[in-house]
Formats: structure tokens, C-alpha cells, sequence
């Protein structure tokens, strides 16, 4: 009897269940990981797998981080897995394929003392077609590479997002080698760089490399009695370069 009877509910629930199922409208569709939870849940994952010494060393390296915050009228002591989770964040959004942190740094990264920025095109300087140059007022200290970023925008007048900068290269620039063409599509870029320990993957701030149009034809103005015809170069922002604060540069976290 009691069989008959638990066959005889699941065959009431059954149909039940089929139109359920059926009905498109009362399904619920999981929506896809964005970019960023997806790393998160790549660096949770890293997190666990590290051993007890290794998350005692990163509970360590957090403390460097604890600050007073006036709004809040206490100290701010940030946990080592958040640490942990931003440098891996840092890390791969530069590249994915690069391997998870293990170890927090024993020592500062203070960058390098060099500029990067992006050139227009020129007659005396031309660019080729579908490419965007990189220029760099120096050479790179011995084991500090460059990682250029860009940023395609959908016009000249837009502003870059910070977290959407992308890495096209990475470059340790030497004497002699004071530019590189990255290609990319036709259109409007934001450009950026960091400095990047070779040894240890330390990461330096991003720095803005200016704005530049590649393979697109700047809109002529009709000249004026009062005005003057525009310039037909694309036109590129160029960033403010201050080499003595490039050399006091402090390591991640910003």
C-alpha cells in the first residue's frame, strides 16, 4: 500500500512538473557571468588552494594596507583574501593566461622613470596603415617590462573607462627602440601603460598615454574671415610627463 501510494503521487506531480518545464515563461534562465565575476570566482578558487603559510604571508602583506577613514571615523583593515583577490584581478586583466599569485611581494615595486605615449601620424613620421605607435622617452631599467593598453572609444570627445583598458602588448623598450606600431582596427583610442616587474609580476599605477585616431579622417571646417582652416592631422592628447614622480611611483594597490 504504501508503494502504491508514493507511485500513484509521483505520477499526480509528474504532469505537473512536464508543463512546468514546459512553460518558457515561468523558467528561470541564469544569466552569464560577467568578465569580472568570472575572475573573481577564478581567484576565490586560488584563494582555497593556497596553503596555511601561504594566506598567513598574505595576511601579513594586508596589514601594509590599513588606513583611517574619516567618513567612517575608523581604521580600515582590509582582509588578505581581498588583497589576494585584487592583485589576481590586476594580474589578469592585463592577461588571463598569467599564473595565479601565490606569494605576496617582499619588497616595493617603484616603477620606472620613463614616459609612454601615443604618436599621430605624420608626413616626416608616418605610421602604417591600421596601426597606432607607441612612443617612449627612454629605456626600461633592467628587469622592468612595459605593458601598453588601449582602449577603443566610440569617438574622439570620449572618455576611457579605467577597468576596460586592455593589454595589446607587453615591451621591455632599450636603447635604440624608442617606438612600437601595435595594430588594431580603425577608430579612436585611449592609450595607457603600467610598469611591470619582470620577477615578480609587481605592478606599477596606470598611466595615461593620451588619445589618437587611427585610419579615421578628421571632419574639415569651413574657414571663416575670422577663423583659421583646422588642422587635418589626427589630432592626440598627449599626458603630462613628470619623470621625477614617475621615479617615486608606488606599488599596487592603488
Amino acid at each position: 500500500m504504501p508503494i502504491k501510494m508514493a507511485l500513484t503521487m509521483r505520477e499526480a506531480l509528474l504532469p505537473t512538473a512536464v508543463v512546468t518545464v514546459a512553460n518558457p515563461l515561468e523558467m528561470r534562465v541564469a544569466r552569464p557571468m560577467s568578465e569580472t565575476q568570472l575572475l573573481k570566482r577564478r581567484a576565490s578558487y586560488a584563494w582555497i588552494t593556497l596553503s596555511d603559510e601561504r594566506k598567513a604571508m598574505w595576511t601579513i602583506f594586508a596589514a601594509k594596507f590599513r588606513r583611517y577613514s574619516a567618513e567612517k571615523g575608523k581604521v580600515i583593515s582590509p582582509s588578505a583574501r581581498a588583497i589576494f583577490t585584487k592583485v589576481a584581478l590586476e594580474r589578469w586583466r592585463l592577461d588571463p593566461s598569467l599564473a595565479s599569485p601565490t606569494e605576496p611581494p617582499v619588497s616595493t615595486f617603484a616603477g620606472d622613470d620613463i614616459g609612454v605615449f601615443a604618436t599621430p601620424s605624420t608626413k616626416k613620421n608616418a605610421v602604417p596603415a591600421g596601426h597606432l605607435r607607441m612612443s617612449t622617452t627612454g629605456a626600461n631599467s633592467k628587469g622592468v617590462m612595459t605593458a601598453l593598453l588601449v582602449q577603443k572609444l566610440s569617438g574622439p570627445n570620449r572618455k576611457p573607462t579605467p577597468r576596460l583598458f586592455k593589454a595589446a602588448d607587453f615591451v621591455t623598450f632599450q636603447d635604440g627602440q624608442t617606438e612600437i606600431d601595435l595594430p588594431v582596427e580603425n577608430g579612436y583610442y585611449a592609450t595607457a601603460y603600467r610598469f611591470v616587474d619582470v620577477n615578480t609580476l609587481q605592478m606599477g599605477p596606470v598611466m595615461e598615454g593620451g588619445i589618437v585616431a587611427v585610419g579615421v579622417k578628421p571632419r574639415r571646417k569651413k574657414p571663416s574671415a575670422k577663423t583659421t582652416p583646422a588642422s587635418t592631422q589626427p589630432s592626440v592628447t598627449h599626458a603630462v610627463i613628470d619623470l621625477e614622480r614617475f621615479a617615486g611611483l608606488h606599488h599596487w594597490p592603488s
